[in-house]
């Protein structure tokens, strides 16, 4: 089965999509309750089998929505002068053209897809609750995009990684990087994302401030790749091999690094 918007996330997780009839008929159920058609996006992703079980595996923690939860009533709490103490109200965020998808580990951030009219539209992300006095800012540009990262961002325990130290990468550096490697959505303005061979690699770069990049995570499916990854990070910024470390003291991480600051040595010596 060929997927127009996420053929790329379901491969990445390895899996054959497959339609659940369970799903769409879920879906069918909330267009009717609420009088709306949902985008093409999250529809083909919702009707997949397992599709939201991927998300719960590759969230770091955070909570995606059931199938049967979405579009359902948030209950938020109400304060005001004239309360002695705070009230429990209900909200219909489809109404006001959101559609959650996800709340974070620990209740602090929530994500919505916005219902504009549009097939792929952008996420975005509220602190604390969802309700009418929520600030909802961009997430992802398109709810494709925010799939894909969320199954990128999380290779699981296969491969070896290393982070970087606190040093920021200029500008021209990312540059260098993007002319080598390719370039995936950012989010929230605040990561940007590198891979090589089709995935196999992959870099996460944090904003530091002050348009500085720190270095979160290389992440390669094997040692030869990730050896691969360093030599090209190396080659293509000020970054040195010194200024990679371990992940969790991944002895496959420090492996690579050893043999990397051996073969820098005889080309010196």
């Amino acid at each position: 089965m060929e997927l127009r918007y996420h053929q790329r996330a379901v491969a990445l997780d390895g899996v054959e999509p497959v339609v659940s009839a369970e799903a769409d008929a879920l879906l069918d159920r909330l267009e009717a309750r609420h009088g709306v058609t949902l985008p093409a996006a999250v529809r083909e992703w919702y009707r997949l089998e397992g599709a939201v079980e991927m998300l719960r595996r590759r969230a770091n923690g955070d909570h995606p929505y059931k199938v049967e939860d979405l579009g359902n009533i948030e209950v938020y709490h109400f304060d005001s002068e004239e309360l002695e103490e705070e009230e429990e109200r209900t909200y219909d965020p489809v109404a006001d053209g959101l559609l959650p998808v996800m709340v974070e580990n620990q209740g602090v951030w929530y994500w919505a897809v916005r219902l504009d009219g549009s097939d792929d539209p952008e996420v975005v992300a509220a602190m604390d609750e969802v309700a009418p006095h929520s600030e909802w800012q961009p997430f992802a540009s398109s709810f494709s995009d925010f799939a894909l990262i969320r199954v990128w961002d999380d290779p699981g325990d296969a491969g070896c990684r290393l982070s970087g130290r606190s040093r920021g990468l200029e500008p021209d550096e990312l540059a260098g990087m993007g002319a080598a490697l390719e370039r995936l959505p950012d989010t929230f303005k605040h990561m940007k994302r590198f891979e090589g061979r089709d995935g196999r690699q992959r870099i996460q770069l944090v904003d530091l401030g002050s348009d500085k990049w720190s270095l979160e995570l290389l992440w390669a499916e094997t040692e030869e790749l990730l050896a691969e990854l360093v030599t090209t990070v190396v080659a293509r910024t000020g970054v040195t091999v010194d200024d990679l470390r371990p992940v969790y003291n991944d002895p496959v991480g420090a492996r690579v690094l050893a043999a990397l600051r051996t073969q820098a040595s005889d080309i010196c010596g």
